[in-house]
């Protein structure tokens, strides 16, 4: 265990820090790339890090249950097919609370395949600094920092530096009923800003001028071109293209049977190819005026099952 012991000196020496009174605040950036990899959660005689994984997590047991500060350390694993947040919490044993706030996992039912999950060494929550912020934080997140960031943010704290944003630790915390009823919360965010409605879901006059009523199966969020354009929800990508009615859209796949649609593009970003997985909040594309359309707007469907239904039911 020597190595692993070198490997994360830093964390050790920074949390001794901590507890002088000379140092304030300690800021530890984590390298993902640098991270122990576990493999596989279903084999622990055949991997010998995630053997490392647990007795490091049984040893911050036993110094929370003293009441002594645990060193935090982080491992990182690829999620498979089929794991679920619940899936992954049991094995890691730990309660999902601790890690889905620094992997950016909004709800409990988010698919997670193909994201590379940060695993810490110690039961808690992670606190996001709010002078930190992407401008993308979940509704979790904006009660978190809310309820939670004026007493962690004191003298002797320690932050974690993780994809560019910033926590705090608290030891052997966890979501109070109202967090966690906002991470069972399946709505979905808005994904554009300072929009306004220009055609609603449901029967409408032909815009084009024809007279007829026709189906308008989702809503249109008039925006200036370039806006941009978030995925609502996490989820894969199912498929993008271009046709002359749509002009350029993406198609993301949800859990539960709920997919999302975005049209009349004037970009798609580089992360969506077919079969990535994206993020709740994460950019996806530009708006624009692309296909047949009578201004700049997105065109933004919800479907179930394959069906589409009205938007406003599921957005925030």
């Amino acid at each position: 265990m020597r190595s692993l012991e070198k490997k994360f000196f830093l964390l050790v020496l920074a949390a001794f820090f901590s507890e002088n009174s000379f140092c304030k605040k300690v800021f530890i950036p984590i390298d993902e790339t640098k991270l122990p990899a576990i493999k596989s959660v279903e084999q622990l005689d055949k991997d010998f890090v995630l053997a490392q994984y647990d007795a490091e997590l049984e040893r911050n047991n036993i110094a929370i249950r003293r009441g002594k500060s645990p060193q935090v350390n982080f491992f990182a694993y690829k999620a498979k097919k089929g794991d679920t947040v619940s899936k992954l919490a049991a094995r890691f044993c730990v309660i999902s609370d601790t890690f889905v706030v620094i992997n950016s996992i909004s709800s409990q039912d988010e698919e997670i395949e193909g994201l590379d999950i940060i695993v810490p060494t110690a039961k808690g929550l992670f606190i996001p600094d709010p002078d930190f912020q992407n401008g993308r934080e979940s509704q979790l997140e904006i009660l978190l920092q809310k309820n939670r960031f004026p007493l962690a943010d004191a003298d002797g704290a320690i932050y974690f530096e993780i994809r560019g944003r910033r926590y705090v630790f608290l030891p052997d915390e966890h979501f109070s009923p109202t967090e966690r009823a906002f991470f069972l919360d399946p709505a979905m965010i808005v994904p554009v800003q300072n929009y306004w409605i220009s055609s609603a879901f449901g029967n409408r006059e032909d815009p084009f001028g024809s007279g007829r009523l026709q189906m308008h199966k989702g809503m249109d969020m008039a925006v200036p071109e370039g806006t941009e354009v978030v995925a609502c929800k996490g989820g894969r990508v199912a498929a993008s293209g271009e046709d002359s009615v749509y002009g350029k859209w993406i198609l993301l796949e949800h859990s539960g049977g709920i997919s999302s649609f975005y049209a009349h593009l004037s970009a798609v970003d580089a992360n969506v190819r077919n079969g990535a997985q994206v993020r709740s909040g994460e950019p996806i594309a530009k708006s624009g005026s692309t296909g047949q359309v009578t201004g700049p707007h997105l065109h933004f469907e919800v479907r179930k099952d394959g069906n589409s239904i009205d938007p406003k039911k599921y957005i925030n």
